[in-house]
């Protein structure tokens, strides 16, 4: 009986010995993060809106423009992210010649690996970020398998008056994801609304550490 207590307890003084070492095994650090940082000098992409008509807003003059923009965010020297500016005619009133028209604010991935981030399940909208938002994969990036499709910044349908749909004003961030040599990558791009069809793209960042996280604005 005295050996049998022996064994069990030398077998509990093992198994404890063994938790302990685990309990205190060392813990592998995050790797560091490697941002790559650009404040390029703003660009701006406007398209032109004119109230040519008295009493009539929101005409644009030309009816029909298209003005695009790239950017390469990781500095690999291929472009990244593609930013587009239209407005439109599309006649639906002799009377209000301003409900004729339309515009919009968009943004798409060049690269099929890439994916901006979107507003829930609306895969046409961007998320809305702001300074220390934190850009992972807990924000939504793919959506019905589509991850370079274009997302709407803000939207104007058909009809008279400024922009109602996903509008803003003053400064927001986007953010992105992108997958480069087996490694994901987190990014933000800063935008500023100019007038009433316009956008700056200020600068830009993007963490080069495999699937760490970057904070919108975070430079370093």
């Amino acid at each position: 009986m005295r050996f049998l207590f022996f064994v069990v307890f030398l077998s509990s003084f093992f198994i404890s010995c063994e938790r302990d070492e685990d309990l205190h095994a060392p813990q592998i650090p995050p790797a560091p993060d490697t941002i790559v940082y650009t404040d390029i000098p703003d660009f701006s992409l406007i398209t032109v809106f004119d109230s040519t008509n008295p009493g009539v807003n929101w005409i644009p003059s030309p009816i029909d423009t298209t003005v695009s923009d790239s950017i390469d965010v990781d500095l690999d020297g291929i472009y990244d992210l593609k930013f587009t500016l239209k407005h439109w005619y599309y006649w639906l009133s002799a009377s209000n010649p301003a409900s004729n028209y339309g515009c919009s604010m968009s943004v798409e991935t060049i690269q099929g690996t890439d994916t901006v981030a979107f507003y829930g399940t609306h895969y046409w909208w961007i998320a809305d970020l702001y300074l220390n938002d934190v850009i992972n994969n807990s924000l939504h990036y793919d959506y019905f398998a589509m991850p370079n499709t274009s997302r709407f910044i803000s939207y104007q349908k058909l009809g008279a008056g400024p922009p109602g749909l996903h509008n803003f004003t003053g400064e927001k961030y986007l953010g992105f994801k992108m997958f480069r040599n087996n490694k994901t990558m987190f990014g933000w791009v800063r935008i500023e609304r100019v007038g009433y069809n316009g956008v700056i793209v200020k600068d830009f960042a993007v963490n080069k550490t495999d699937g760490n996280d970057i904070f919108s604005g975070q430079q370093n």
